[in-house]
């Protein structure tokens, strides 16, 4: 094992407790909380040429979204003491703090869970299909589907609070979680990889985005734009190696290049910390009170429909509807999102953006 890859090298995001609003009081005990964790090598995955600017970032984006009035500091052995971190400096295999400015105190990016389908409209997906006219990802022009950057499921003032915190947008009046600005055009594989916070968007230009896919099966698997391979496949012939979707660029088609109903980066920020969270949160943050966004309602779908019928009706449900798999593999993954535990309504109390209140 390469010294790049130790597992015993780890990376921890923490927050000390007394800057939070609302955490758990048995935590009055400790000193900080821990946010995120993981082996070096895994953060560095994703952090690339980016180095700490994307620590820094993610530590904005979890606990001061709006206003970034935080600054990251590290733990340094040799002085015993914790230090400012550069985003030109390489991520090290250290503890690392977010430090808010005395008398201000946050409330923690709330969490989303992944779900079998986030459900669109049919006048959203004919309005995004027409937008976008082919997959942001692969380019592909058809099957092409609409999905959903934001669930459903969190309601149109949470969505509208999405969009003021992290894409410093006013939204209009009466603005729906379903309208197009919350969806993007993917194919189904891409679709189902987002959703399931497997796809995330780093934006990197007023345009452009970095695809990194967060799966705990990345060193065994290959994710490409075709779809999930073994890691010993092997092509019958070298140029029929499928492209790696991990550090691909995907952008917006230029179908309507100033549409207004293109969704801004913030959106894309919003879900790619989700993906992080997904991947790395601590328990420390994952078991705070009412740290969750809503989760969807206990559902149990009778999986009688044709499997014909429900892929030429893909993309036309309504938004009452719940969308079954539709292949053997989509079956084997979705199949323990069918059955849910409905959360209460604590997930939406308080400021759950960091929005000083």
């Amino acid at each position: 094992m390469s010294s790049h890859q130790d597992p015993t090298q780890i990376l921890e995001l923490r927050i000390d407790s007394s800057s939070v609003r609302h955490h758990d009081e048995s935590l009055n005990e400790h000193d900080s909380i821990c946010l995120l964790k993981a082996p070096l090598h895994e953060f560095l995955r994703y952090s690339r040429e980016e180095m700490s600017k994307w620590l820094i970032d993610l530590a904005h984006d979890i606990c001061d979204p709006a206003n970034l009035r935080g600054s990251l500091l590290v733990w340094e052995e040799l002085s015993q003491d914790w230090v400012p971190v550069a985003p030109t400096e390489p991520l090290t295999a250290s503890v690392y703090r977010y430090q808010l400015p005395p008398g201000i105190f946050v409330d923690l990016s709330k969490l989303s869970r992944p779900e079998a389908r986030f459900v669109v409209g049919t006048c959203a997906v004919e309005s995004v299909i027409q937008r976008d006219g082919a997959c942001w990802v692969t380019g592909c022009l058809d099957p092409i589907k609409a999905t959903q950057i934001c669930p459903k499921r969190i309601g149109d003032d949470i969505g509208q609070q999405i969009l003021r915190t992290f894409a410093n947008l006013d939204p209009l009046p009466g603005l729906s979680i379903c309208d197009e600005i919350f969806c993007l055009a993917l194919t189904s594989v891409m679709d189902f990889w987002f959703r399931e916070y497997r796809l995330g968007f780093r934006h990197v230009s007023q345009d452009a985005y970095e695809c990194h896919v967060f799966a705990r099966d990345f060193d065994d698997t290959l994710y490409t734009l075709r779809g999930q391979y073994p890691k010993s496949y092997t092509p019958s012939a070298p140029c029929e190696l499928p492209q790696l979707l991990h550090g691909h660029r995907a952008a917006p088609a230029q179908r309507q290049p100033q549409s207004p109903s293109r969704p801004p980066p913030g959106l894309f920020r919003w879900h790619y910390l989700q993906c992080v969270i997904n991947q790395f949160a601590h328990e420390d943050y994952k078991s705070l009170a009412h740290i969750h966004l809503p989760g969807p309602s206990l559902q149990m779908e009778q999986m009688a429909e044709d499997r014909e019928g429900m892929e030429d009706s893909d993309n036309d449900l309504t938004d009452d509807e719940f969308e079954l798999p539709l292949t053997v593999s989509d079956l084997g993954a979705d199949l323990g999102h069918l059955l849910y535990i409905k959360e209460g309504e604590e997930g939406v109390v308080g400021s759950p953006w960091g929005l000083a209140t």
